[in-house]
């Protein structure tokens, strides 16, 4: 499952100051310049979350 957030760095602070774990310590980049980061299983009933925060929009 995948949650598309504005700021991964707020939403990972908020889930991490309610005890969740996740997968790493800092996002990595996703495709199309995107950040992404994943709760642990552990922390989110056994299912893989997966957070989104989306690239730049590109200029046409």
């Amino acid at each position: 499952m995948a949650y598309r957030v504005d700021s991964i760095d707020e939403v990972s602070a908020h889930l991490r100051a309610q005890g969740m774990h996740l997968l790493y310590d800092e996002p990595r980049r996703g495709t199309a310049g995107s950040r992404v980061n994943f709760v642990h299983p552990k922390s989110a009933g056994g299912v893989l979350v997966e957070l989104v925060e989306p690239g730049p929009v590109p200029e046409h």
